[in-house]
């Protein structure tokens, strides 16, 4: 009986879930972007694929130069977040190359969609190359949350309908009341 309830209640939560997925629309990109695309030339495509290999080794080159600086200052925060983006941008580096190659070979061949479809890909990795380099530029600098020195900075700030008068001065000499009677007390 167990089994036929566990059965009944994995088939009542797999059937919703599938149709939810069966309802995603796949992505797509928007169609400006398209138009773009499809307006170059094979060669315009091959040229500008180029131009954004070199920018993603400059990159590359650009985070070499960061890593050195931070060993020689010892800043291991830094270090490790550098290391961090350079393996992202090698990856995307790696990849864009075997698409340019890819590309290459479409416009060779004028196939139209393999050669958009490439060159959007190796677009894409550039602008991910593009905010990784951001990235790694600001590692280890100081953020809105902490000052120049690394510390947080603490704002203090009033609220206008706070009393100004100290609560407590009227109980400093909380001891000497309890301590003696009242006059006029029944203890006198």
């Amino acid at each position: 009986m167990r089994k036929l309830g566990l059965f009944l209640v994995i088939c009542a939560l797999a059937i919703p879930i599938g149709w939810i997925f069966a309802q995603r629309k796949p992505l797509t990109p928007d169609n400006d972007a398209l138009e773009k695309v499809n307006r170059l030339t094979g060669r315009q495509k091959v040229k500008d694929a180029e131009k954004m290999i070199d920018r993603i080794k400059s990159s590359i080159k650009e985070g070499f130069s960061l890593r050195e600086k931070a060993r020689k200052k010892n800043d291991l925060e830094r270090l490790n977040c550098i290391n961090a983006s350079l393996a992202g941008i090698r990856a995307m580096l790696r990849k864009s190359e075997q698409l340019y190659i890819s590309l290459t070979e479409s416009v060779s061949r004028k196939d139209k969609d393999d050669a958009n479809s490439d060159y959007l890909k190796i677009t894409l990795a550039s602008n991910k190359v593009d905010e990784l380099g951001g990235v790694m530029r600001s590692c280890g600098l100081p953020t809105l949350e902490t000052g120049v020195d690394g510390r947080p900075k603490v704002e203090l700030t009033k609220d206008s309908d706070l009393p100004v008068d100290d609560p407590v001065v009227h109980y400093r000499n909380i001891r000497e009341l309890l301590a003696r009677p009242r006059i006029g007390s029944l203890t006198e």
